[in-house]
């Protein structure tokens, strides 16, 4: 575990680790995360390592190559909008392609339907 590591919790949010460090009194190691929505939490790392749910399922696992929907900074384009989140710079393009670290993503036509929403809701157009 290092800090900016990526953690999905059972119910399907994603957690972004933004420090490790010791509890004061009693040394025991503690993560600190961030939730989607900014919120800042704190767990004991063997808790938050090896919790489990009422069914026998972690509480908390990695996650690689995901990318939290918080975007810290959004640039408009002529023909698209690139939004910088947590994970790494996205780029939508107004045929509703979506690029990822300079690679498009092939999507379904439902998501490919929910990413020309996102777009003409960040450029302000109405939808056709």
């Amino acid at each position: 575990m290092e800090v900016g590591d990526l953690y999905e919790h059972h119910s399907g949010k994603i957690y972004k680790i933004v420090a490790l460090g010791k509890d004061a009194d009693t040394l025991e190691e503690i993560v600190t995360y961030e939730a989607p929505d900014g919120a800042i939490w704190h767990h004991k790392r063997d808790n938050f390592e090896n919790a489990k749910t009422s069914d026998g399922r972690p509480r908390f696992w990695p996650r690689e190559g995901v990318v939290p929907a918080r975007a810290s900074r959004i640039n408009l384009e002529e023909n698209g909008v690139y939004l910088y989140t947590v994970g790494g710079m996205v780029y939508l393009n107004a045929e509703g392609d979506l690029f990822m670290h300079g690679k498009q993503l092939i999507l379904s036509e439902e998501v490919q339907r929910a990413v020309m929403v996102i777009f003409s809701v960040i450029k302000g157009r109405a939808l056709v």
